[in-house]
């Protein structure tokens, strides 16, 4: 059963397929032309088991023509997947690719001149960008947890937030963290693979929310400030995203 992932018509393009009985991520990945490798990664699975009502995001999918300088590897992290699910999606069998020819990716808005060039983001930067996706986000679908990072560099480029990552992170408002993991310490955890891989898709220009500044898990918190205050772009798993 595919259930749309939009709440409004600004947000990433994908869908929400709920598990029927007798599904298996190799059928679903054949119905959507994708691989299960892709469908794992997408949904931060760790094994292909799957259950009846569980939803997974299904990712459109587009023609990228590569350009100068690209590689498999730039073109995959970009949008969270592996090299070898890129390989596997195109059938390729060698990683040598040249400008001009098309590859089919996963949807990811990427912009031409990156996230972290433009603001001069270090390694520290983004591993902390991975630390707050971690503790924000773990759990939740791939995608989200790009969302989470790309809100933080959304402030980042917003005059009426701090000008770092940092900054942005550690912002208090009335001596209250913008973020609960500065209150509660869970920002310095390790990252995962799975919050590095969506930092750096994030920093890549991959923006699944079209510029939210804000979210929240309704599910933890009951505040109703975002509702009254702030227009809504859309929910991705458990977090509802605005700006």
């Amino acid at each position: 059963m595919l259930t749309g992932l939009l709440v409004t018509g600004t947000c990433f393009a994908a869908n929400y397929y709920k598990v029927q009985a007798g599904d298996t991520l190799f059928l679903i990945s054949k119905k959507y032309g994708l691989t299960p490798k892709i469908l794992m990664e997408v949904n931060n699975l760790k094994t292909d088991v799957i259950w009846p009502g569980q939803n997974l995001v299904i990712p459109m999918l587009q023609n990228y023509i590569v350009r100068p300088g690209d590689t498999l590897y730039k073109i995959a992290r970009a949008r969270g997947i592996s090299v070898q699910s890129l390989m596997g999606l195109n059938r390729l069998r060698s990683t040598v690719i040249y400008p001009g020819q098309v590859l089919l990716v996963p949807e990811a808005v990427a912009s031409k001149t990156t996230t972290a060039s433009r603001l001069g983001l270090t390694s520290k930067d983004i591993y902390l960008l991975a630390q707050l996706i971690h503790a924000e986000a773990r759990g939740e679908p791939f995608v989200g947890q790009v969302a989470v990072g790309a809100v933080v560099l959304n402030r980042v480029l917003d005059p009426r937030f701090p000008q770092t990552v940092k900054d942005v992170i550690f912002q208090y408002w009335n001596g209250i963290p913008q973020f609960e993991p500065v209150y509660n310490g869970q920002i310095y955890l390790p990252p995962d693979q799975s919050a590095l891989r969506a930092a750096y898709a994030a920093i890549s220009g991959w923006d699944p929310t079209n510029g939210a500044l804000y979210f929240y898990n309704p599910q933890k918190s009951k505040s109703t400030f975002f509702n009254k205050f702030l227009t809504l772009v859309c929910r991705i798993g458990n977090h509802v995203f605005y700006r």
